[in-house]
């Protein structure tokens, strides 16, 4: 904000001490001194209305950044590791995110609060995106399945689901957290974010879950 007030100040003084030598030579108009001051002060008052708008673009920008991303219900490792993994995956992006559950983080898997990661039970209201992680069909919100049709993407690898938002869906993956290791791997290779050992720690935790450690055939 103050480089932008400074700006502000630069334009009226660029006005005042340019206007009156423009005017004199190319009309032979000499403006006087409290004209001069005038003109110097509009300037500086459309400098400060640009100022305060831009300010503002970039409060609301800052605001468009975060997200709500929620567990299914009696929420399982995939679930927990995935949501936590993509908060922090969504956090090295720049934005803010929320991790939301019907049901609080068992214990056994309290083990993933890495970070500031926590699962929470009360709704924010300060977000503006809504992502959905290893959740098949609106039932499997629970208590908070009034927040479905404010999804904006789900990201799940059930190949039986009920559709309910845009999706990145992959019934093959044996878990929503190889679609969100696929995701991490895309950014880092596009440089967009660097490598998080958490992450891969929560990955790797969401994919053990829910192939029984690398047993099950999928």
């Amino acid at each position: 904000a103050n480089s932008y007030i400074s700006l502000a100040i630069g334009l009226g003084s660029v006005v005042a001490a340019g206007t009156a030598p423009f005017l004199k030579w190319a009309f032979g108009y000499q403006m006087p001194i409290n004209a001069q001051f005038i003109m110097a002060a509009l300037a500086f008052l459309l400098g400060m209305l640009w100022t305060c708008i831009v300010i503002k673009e970039r409060k609301l920008a800052k605001e468009e950044k975060t997200a709500l991303i929620i567990a299914h219900r009696n929420p399982d490792g995939d679930a927990v590791g995935s949501a936590f993994a993509l908060k922090m995956i969504y956090e090295a992006l720049g934005g803010k995110a929320y991790t939301v559950c019907a049901h609080e983080i068992p214990n056994y898997l309290r083990f993933m609060e890495l970070g500031n990661n926590k699962l929470l039970t009360d709704i924010p209201e300060d977000y503006n995106t809504v992502i959905t992680v290893d959740t098949a069909a609106p039932t499997q919100f629970g208590e908070l399945e009034y927040l479905c049709e404010k999804v904006d993407f789900a990201i799940d690898h059930h190949a039986s689901c009920t559709e309910y938002s845009d999706s990145y869906r992959d019934g093959t993956a044996c878990a929503a957290g190889e679609l969100i290791f696929k995701i991490y791997e895309i950014l880092k290779a596009q440089n967009a974010i660097k490598e998080i050992p958490d992450v891969a720690r929560l990955i790797y935790a969401a994919i053990s879950a829910d192939s029984g450690s690398f047993k099950y055939s999928n």
